[in-house]
C-alpha cells in the first residue's frame, strides 16, 4: 500500500511546473513522519543544503535523523507487558531534485521528483518493558550500510511537501546489551512538510 501510494504521487506531478533560480543556493528544512517494515511507525528531521545548477535542476547534500518503534507486540490484554524494535536511523545523502516546467504555469507551485545516494547509519534493538524500564546500560552499536532514495512532491511559495521512500540494506538486531539476535529490514516510507531558506526568486 506504501509503495502503490507513493507511484500515484509520482505520476500525479508529471504535468505540473515552475523553477527555482540558477545558481542560488538554499538550504531545505523538513520534518515528518516515517513508516518502516511492519507495524509502527516514528518522526524524522533533516536539513539540505542544495545548489540550483539550473532554473529546473538542483543538487545537495540531505542529512537526516529518523526513529521508530516497529513490531510492538502486547503480551497480556491489560497492554501492561510488551516487546517491541527501537530504530534509530542517520542518514548522509547526496541528492538531486528535479522540477517540471509548463510555460502556462508561472505561479509559485512546482511538482518536482528526485533522489539520491548515501550512507545510512542504522541501529535495531529488540527490547521488553523490563529491559527498557530496568536503568541499566546498554552496548547497542549501529551498522554503516550504503543505500538510495527516491521522492516526489511540490513546492508552493516557500514550503515542501513531500513524499520519498529509502532503500536500506537489512541490518543487524541486537538485543539491549548488544547481542546480535537476528538481520531486520530497514526500507522506509516517509511523508514530510518543510520550508527552505534561499534560492533567489522563483521564475521561468
Amino acid at each position: 500500500m506504501k509503495k502503490i501510494t507513493f507511484v500515484i504521487l509520482f505520476l500525479g506531478v508529471l504535468n505540473f511546473a515552475n523553477a527555482q533560480e540558477k545558481g542560488k543556493f538554499r538550504v531545505g528544512l523538513d520534518a515528518g513522519l516515517v513508516l518502516g517494515t511492519g507495524k509502527g511507525g516514528g518522526g524524522m528531521l533533516a536539513i539540505e543544503p542544495k545548489f540550483n545548477l539550473k532554473d529546473n535542476l538542483n543538487v545537495g547534500l540531505r542529512f537526516q535523523g529518523a526513529g521508530m518503534f516497529k513490531d510492538l507486540y502486547y503480551i497480556d490484554d491489560r497492554k501492561e507487558d510488551y516487546n517491541a524494535t527501537v530504530v534509530a536511523n542517520l542518514s548522509v545523502v547526496a541528492t538531486s531534485d528535479y522540477y517540471y516546467l509548463n510555460e502556462e504555469n508561472r505561479g509559485s507551485f512546482s511538482p518536482f521528483v528526485g533522489g539520491g545516494l548515501g550512507l545510512y547509519s542504522v541501529s535495531n534493538v529488540f527490547f521488553t518493558d523490563e529491559q527498557f524500564d530496568d536503568g541499566n546500560s546498554y552496548n547497542t552499536k549501529a551498522n554503516s550500510v550504503f543505500g538510495g532514495m527516491i521522492r516526489t512532491g511540490f513546492e508552493w511559495g516557500k514550503f515542501r511537501l513531500t513524499a520519498e521512500y529509502n532503500f536500506v540494506p537489512k541490518t543487524d538486531l541486537q538485543d539491549v546489551y548488544g547481542n546480535v539476535i537476528g538481520r531486520e529490514k530497514n526500507n522506509n516510507f516517509g511523508l514530510t512538510l518543510g520550508f527552505y531558506l534561499g534560492g533567489g526568486k522563483w521564475r521561468r
